[in-house]
This record gives structure tokens, sequence and C-alpha cells, in this order.
């Protein structure tokens, strides 16, 4: 009699048997032990014995998947850092478009007329005024120069801004930048024009050696026993009137590189060769910052920052710093003793704007405002 083959159960459960992890199939097989298989089982019991074998499988495959996810549900908790409160949003601290431009307009304007550069910007605006202030005692000692920073602050700013608003970190970063952006433009614009102002080659002015060979005396350039040298602070040749080489109170401040620098600055290019070649400037085309800042006179500040950029803008100094990389030069602490020298002046009465003075020039430079048509609507 001829051997009876054994029936399959179908393929997709072998495929599943062979995939199925031996210690869920030990166990399932403890559980329910399968049907004997013999060879003269008729077919149907065949098929009850594969169906069997095919639930059995299935269920490991069920086992199995929930496993995965059971690690793969434990693995996600190591790795998900513990949940923290909502942040909460932090207040936004700016001022609204128009002031936060009205402040930029100050700030260059205050960097200009009353200081190139602050002493501990931050500390002054956040320092409370001192009722006892003297301004002439400003340049005695540190508090006392920030008290005279903040007196200089509060006589430019509107009242919306004084109090606490000027204490507003928005305001004191806006002013700081702004008060840079000024410098760097200044500086640009004056060493821009050095040809003109000093009837000079471009090329003279091209590069810091060119600048130093050519300039360095002119700005106070002295050399000193021993192979030392160093840069005067007050006898400096542009600084003066037809200079004799030596400080003369009644010359200094009064050099035509100053004027022409300043109308450089408040009025552009253009005014500094008209002023220098007839004694008036080029009627304006549009609006200069003399017009903006409303400016009728000049000021220590502002004749003080002129002298310091006219002197900068021939030296071998390649940018615009407190204390100049090339030189050496401490131009705010040169602009500091000029603006108190010129302030001590002023407070003795002292004419300091005879002659061809800065103020002669400022005269100029208002009557040619006066005679600009109005803008057209």
């Amino acid at each position: 009699m001829p051997a009876t083959k054994r029936a399959r159960a179908p393929d997709s459960s072998d495929e599943e048997e062979e995939n199925r992890p031996p210690s869920l199939d030990s166990r399932a097989s403890s559980r329910s032990p399968s049907p004997e298989l013999r060879d003269d089982l008729p077919a149907d019991e065949l098929y009850k014995i594969a169906r069997f074998q095919q639930k059995k499988a299935n269920k490991a495959t069920k086992a199995l998947q929930a496993a995965q996810r059971k690690l793969t549900d434990i693995t996600n908790e190591d790795d998900t850092p513990p949940k923290r409160g909502r942040p909460k949003k932090r207040k936004v601290d700016s001022g609204s478009e128009d002031d936060t431009k009205e402040v930029k307009n100050l700030a260059h304007k205050f960097t200009v007329m009353n200081l190139l550069w602050m002493r501990d910007l931050k500390c002054t605006f956040n320092t409370d005024v001192d009722e006892q202030y003297d301004p002439l005692a400003r340049w005695e000692n540190w508090e006392s120069k920030v008290q005279g920073q903040l007196a200089d602050l509060l006589e430019i700013l509107p009242p919306k801004f004084r109090g606490e608003t000027m204490h507003a970190q928005w305001f004191i970063n806006t002013f700081h930048v702004e008060m840079g952006t000024q410098r760097s433009n200044i500086a640009n614009r004056v060493r821009r024009c050095a040809p003109e102002v000093f009837n000079c080659a471009a090329t003279d002015v091209l590069t810091s050696e060119s600048r130093r060979d050519k300039f360095r005396k002119q700005i106070g350039y002295v050399e000193q026993p021993g192979g030392k040298s160093k840069y005067e602070t007050f006898k400096v040749d542009l600084l003066h009137k037809n200079y004799n080489g030596k400080f003369d109170v009644d010359t200094v401040f009064r050099g035509d590189a100053l004027h022409l620098a300043f109308a450089g600055v408040t009025h552009g290019p253009g005014a500094v060769t008209a002023l220098k070649a007839s004694g008036q400037p080029t009627q304006a085309t549009g609006k200069c910052v003399s017009q903006l800042w409303h400016l009728t006179n000049s000021t220590p500040g502002s004749i003080s920052a002129s002298g310091i950029l006219a002197r900068w803008a021939v030296s071998a100094d390649i940018e615009l710093t407190p204390r100049g990389a090339q030189t050496g030069i401490d131009w705010q602490g040169d602009l500091e003793k000029y603006i108190e020298y010129l302030q001590n002046g002023l407070n003795k009465r002292k004419n300091l704007f005879s002659d061809s003075s800065m103020q002669d020039a400022m005269d100029m430079l208002d009557a040619d405002e006066e005679e600009e048509p109005a803008e057209e609507a």
C-alpha cells in the first residue's frame, strides 16, 4: 500500500512559522499541544489541523508585535525630556516706530553737537540726577563726568523721553547703536572731503602711510629728545588760524580746516567746495542735517568734534576710535580737553567766536538755509 502524503498548511503559515521567535512558539505549543498527524487521516481532519496551526501562528505574531510596540514606547520614554511648564512670554521692551525714529535722530545730533563718545553710556543712562552737581566741576572726577553727560542728555531730550523712558533698555540700546552709526558716517564724510579741505591730492589721503608721511606734523606730532615722540593736544597746526608754532589763545579753534569739516558734516561735501571758494556754501537741494536738527549756533561740543574730525581725517588711523590704533592718540581724551577749554572760556564770558570763527561759518550756513525755496508738498 503506497504511503499517504502528509498534508501541508498554507504557505503563508509556513512563512510566519519561520519568522516567529522560538520562545513565543515554545510557550504557545506548551499551552495547546498540536493534534497528532497520521497517514490515514481524512482530508477534512488534515484541514482542521492546518487551521489550528494557522491560529497559533497568528497569535504568536500578534504577541510579537505587541512586544515590539512596548519596547518602542519604553525607548521613547527614555529619550523624551521631562515635561516642563509652558514658557512664559517675555515682555517685549521696545518703543513705538515713531519714538524709535525720533531717538535715532536725537542720538545723531547729540554725537555731533555734544559728545562724539560717552564714558560708560549705559551707566550714564541709569544714573540718577545729582541735584548738587556743579557744571564748573564737571571734569574733576568720574562721577562729575557722568553727571555732565547726563546734563547734556537732559538738555536735548524732550520731556516724554525723560524719567523712566530713558532708563528703558530699548532706549539705551538705540541711542548707543545710533551714536556709533553717526560717528562712522561723519568720519567717512570728512575723510572723503579731506583733499578739498587740505588742498591736497587724493593720493595724499589714500592710505595710512601717505597720511602719516604728509600730515603728522600738522596734527600735532613732535619728536622729543631721546628718540621719543608724541602728539600734542593743543599745540596743533590745523587747530589754529595762521599757526606760529605755539599755542595761541586768540587763534586756537579758528583754523579753516575746522570750519570746512563742520560744513561737510552738517551740509555735505558740496558745501565744503563752495565755502572754501567764496565764503558761501552752495544752496542745498534737499534737507540737510542742519535743518533737521534746527541748528542755529555752534557749541563747545560741535567745535571740539570738528577739531577731532579734522585731525583724524589726515591721521594714520584707519578708523575713528576713542584711541587711535595706528597713532596711539587719545582722541576721546583730547575731545574732552577741548570741550573743557571751550566751556571754561564761555563761563568766563571770553569771546571765543571773534574773527573768522566757527560761529561765522555757522552764520553763513544759516543764511543760506533761509534763502532755500520751500519744498513742494
